[in-house]
């Protein structure tokens, strides 16, 4: 038993993810969205039905320029193409 503690003792540290909410009506989603985009250091994943924000549009353009990996979905381009 001892010697797996040791073990365990030598393992990296591995943050938890953290969870923020965000609410749409007093636009606190959008600024949620940006701080996120503006923090990705690697990848963004993007899925969703639609969006229309040009803020979210230009920071997503920026993380890809910065050599943030940016790919996506939404729903909205193909329900329009059947």
């Amino acid at each position: 038993t001892l010697a797996c503690l040791s073990l365990l003792g030598s393992l990296p540290a591995i943050a938890a993810p953290s969870v923020q909410a965000g609410f749409s009506p007093e636009g606190s989603a959008e600024q949620l969205v940006l701080k996120t985009i503006e923090a990705a250091q690697h990848n963004i994943r993007l899925m969703g039905y639609s969006f229309t924000s040009p803020e979210v549009a230009g920071a997503l353009i920026s993380a890809k320029r910065r050599g943030v990996d940016v790919r996506g979905g939404l729903e909205s381009q193909y329900r329009e193409k059947q």
